[in-house]
């Protein structure tokens, strides 16, 4: 269907669109995650968690771009979401001070 689209307008789209992809992948990824009660885990499984759902996603068609779903991108909206409130950074003793990452619910 983009066959009949302003190829300039085409090509904004494609730079564009994975970036807003990966922004609403990380918070569908957040409420599949976090959707039973406030839980707290490592960044890095967080985003390991995140990217295995954005590929489910991408293979069943409800996400265009392959890009949205990479490390990057996930990495870039989570710490986005942080810096906004939405997600809350915490340190955690005992973990040798390991970032955790917890969904905010307030």
């Amino acid at each position: 269907g983009y066959d009949h689209w302003n190829k300039h307008f085409t090509f904004l789209c494609s730079l564009v669109w994975p970036l807003i992809e990966s922004y609403w992948l990380v918070l569908a990824s957040l409420v599949y995650i976090f959707r039973n009660d406030l839980v707290i885990v490592g960044e890095g499984r967080a985003v390991s968690a995140m990217q295995s759902f954005a590929k489910t996603l991408v293979h069943t068609g409800h996400v265009q771009y392959d890009e949205a779903a990479s490390a990057e991108p996930l990495k870039a909206a989570l710490q986005t979401y942080g810096e906004l409130g939405i997600v809350r950074w915490a340190r955690r003793f005992g973990n040798q001070g390991e970032h955790m990452v917890a969904l905010e619910l307030e």
